[in-house]
């Protein structure tokens, strides 16, 4: 059986900075509240980057998943100095949450997963289903020719939900159309998750259109 370690030394990294930093510099310092208000803003795009990065991730299976919800644990701790509480870090705290469970709930039925478009992205949740895809199926910043940073700078750059969907869309058309030229009739179960989550996501948004539009 092989042994889970309690996290990854790149959390331990993190540990030690923000302790050392906390100790020979924050300290010295007696406008704490000026400082947690700018450090609060470090502490959630850590969180940010995190889940990104993890759903960029590719041929995640349960060992990767367990390693992954102890680092959260830790990354969570590490970054207590930098505000009152951790749950004062907004939306990124929320999604950092709901993502934890998230990482081991079945393929299947992630399109009824309650936090979906609301703390939980639809293209967060869909980027992550491209770890569990077959090497067919291939990352949207793949088929764009980018390399991960460049895929996170784009992210960056492309706050939009829609405009995120629709780059994950056409690297969906590529692979049922891929699929179609090998002459099989047969997608993968993670493809076909997929779009349902895509249709989900374009019925929440008509819906929320229609609803602005009669308040109007």
């Amino acid at each position: 059986m092989v042994e889970i370690a309690p996290c990854s030394r790149y959390v331990i990294d993190i540990q030690e900075f923000i302790t050392s930093l906390q100790s020979d510099y924050l300290s010295l310092y007696n406008c704490q509240e000026f400082l947690i208000e700018r450090l609060e803003a470090i502490a959630a795009r850590v969180l940010e980057l995190f889940v990104r990065h993890t759903c960029l991730l590719r041929n995640l299976w349960e060992g990767g998943k367990l390693k992954l919800a102890a680092d959260m644990g830790q990354l969570e701790f590490a970054l207590s100095p930098f505000c009152h509480r951790i749950g004062d870090l907004g939306s990124s705290y929320k999604l950092f949450r709901v993502f934890r469970p998230f990482l081991f709930q079945n393929i299947e039925d992630i399109p009824t997963n309650p936090n979906l478009g609301d703390s939980l992205p639809y293209s967060t949740a869909i980027h992550f289903l491209f770890s569990q895809a077959p090497p067919q199926l291939l990352s949207p910043h793949t088929v764009a020719g980018w390399s991960i940073t460049e895929y996170s700078e784009w992210l960056d750059d492309h706050h939009e939900e829609s405009e995120r969907i629709a780059l994950i869309s056409g690297t969906l058309e590529a692979y049922a159309q891929k699929v179609h030229n090998q002459g099989d009739s047969e997608l993968h179960q993670v493809y076909v998750v997929m779009k349902k989550l895509l249709s989900n996501q374009e019925n929440t948004t008509t819906s929320k259109t229609i609803a602005s539009t009669l308040d109007a």
